[in-house]
């Protein structure tokens, strides 16, 4: 069943990363008022060292008021960036990590389709090996799991967030550590 609608859009940019826009959507008998949240595209990547260790993050998020462990990653917030090109320079920024392997795309995906216009762009990217000139993050500490720390830290509900978690998911579906782990 696919409706005829009219909809009509407001923004509100909010800041420099958020906007919050009104749609008004009408089948021709009555209107509805919808919200959602405009932002740029999230880039996350699986990265895994030659020793195995898969790379994480662990932050302050306000907006959950609690640490969090997540996969290294960021907004795609230069105009003309690749997501790929993206994926590596935010590995780098948070983890001082870099590789010559090719980035492979894990899928793009789309976060909340009720709240959220934006989209995932997942990467996995192995052979990772610290670089001596990087510049740690303030506030941001480097971690390493072994891949059946990771599957524990997310049964135990340490690493909760649910985006990081389907991108682990999709590189264990493609067998990238089906053959390591349990």
């Amino acid at each position: 069943m696919n409706k005829k609608f009219t909809v009509n859009k407001q923004i509100e940019m909010l800041s420099d990363w958020v906007s919050l826009v009104r749609r008004d959507v009408s089948d021709g008998k009555k209107t509805e008022i919808y919200h959602s949240i405009q932002q740029n595209d999230y880039v996350s990547v699986l990265g895994v060292t030659d020793d195995n260790s898969i790379l994480m993050v662990k932050q302050y998020r306000p907006a959950v008021d609690k640490y969090t462990l997540e996969l290294p990653g960021g907004l795609l917030d230069i105009s003309d960036e690749n997501p790929g090109e993206c994926a590596r320079r935010e590995i780098f920024e948070e983890t001082g990590h870099a590789s010559g392997s090719q980035t492979i795309s894990l899928g793009c995906w789309l976060p909340d389709t009720g709240r959220l216009e934006n989209r995932l762009w997942a990467f996995f990217l192995d052979h990772l090996v610290f670089e001596e000139n990087w510049e740690s993050e303030p506030d941001v500490q480097v971690l390493k799991a072994s891949p059946e720390e990771l599957l524990r830290l997310i049964e135990t509900g340490e690493f909760d967030h649910a985006l990081h978690i389907a991108i682990i998911g999709m590189a264990f579906l493609r067998g990238y550590f089906s053959n390591k782990c349990r």
